[in-house]
């Protein structure tokens, strides 16, 4: 354990030769980490849901690429800074380790954007829709106040005009039925509910007495909800070479 312990030591401080740090421990391990370590960003919501286990092997995986990424590039940039031999090949190294950590860093950006910052975006988007309640959606409809509690949106929506108040007298049932298979059609509600998002929609009457409730989960959908994130992987592993 000592002598790895000093090993890495003196890789990471650049006491070891640069085509040693450079061609075995930066290209080859690096070449191999990245063969066993595949993040494809277009599916990873599809991922989360679908295969969770499997991403989140993925995620920390990668973080284990991320930590070595940032560790070989110190050891070849003071490798590359006490090298004595061509200044090319240490210029070329340096270049190739910067942009390959140029690289993994938008890539963790990326990964950051999508796991961690997701719902404070959708928490942004809500607060903007705040300011402009009201919101007319037609001629006798309008959104009069949204929502967010920890994973539940809430939609309030208000009957503006008498000549609709009719609306009550409605089949009920078939009206909720419509907006869930609406809310399970729409590509940015589905996306919501397969995030485990509770939608809550309440619709009131001119007079502000509820109407209906209509509370859509991803149960609510059934199992097809996940029928077109299954069609893009295939057709993506179809694509692929």
């Amino acid at each position: 354990m000592t002598k790895l312990n000093e090993f890495f030591r003196k890789l990471f401080k650049g006491e070891i030769a640069l085509n040693i740090v450079f061609w075995i421990y930066f290209v080859l391990i690096t070449f191999i980490l990245n063969s066993y370590i595949e993040l494809d960003l277009e599916n990873t919501h599809y991922q989360l849901t679908f295969h969770k286990q499997e991403t989140l092997l993925d995620l920390f995986l990668f973080s284990i690429l991320f930590l070595y990424t940032i560790f070989i590039f110190i050891a070849v940039i003071r490798s590359a800074n006490k090298y004595t031999g061509s200044k090319v090949f240490s210029f070329f190294a340096k270049v190739l380790v910067t942009l390959n950590l140029i690289i993994t860093l938008i890539t963790s950006l990326e990964l950051i954007k999508v796991y961690l910052l997701e719902d404070y975006f959708i928490e942004s988007q809500i607060e903007l829709y705040k300011e402009q309640v009201p919101i007319k959606v037609n001629s006798y409809t309008n959104l009069k106040a949204i929502d967010k509690k920890d994973n539940k949106i809430k939609y309030t929506y208000q009957i503006v005009n008498k000549r609709f108040s009719h609306i009550a007298s409605l089949n009920l049932k078939s009206f909720k039925e419509d907006v869930q298979n609406s809310l399970c059609e729409d590509e940015t509600t589905l996306d919501l509910l397969k995030k485990q998002y509770i939608l809550e929609y309440d619709y009131l009457d001119d007079k502000n007495d509820e109407l209906i409730k209509i509370v859509t989960t991803k149960e609510s959908c059934g199992p097809s909800i996940y029928d077109l994130d299954m069609l893009k992987v295939i057709l993506n592993n179809q694509n692929q070479p």
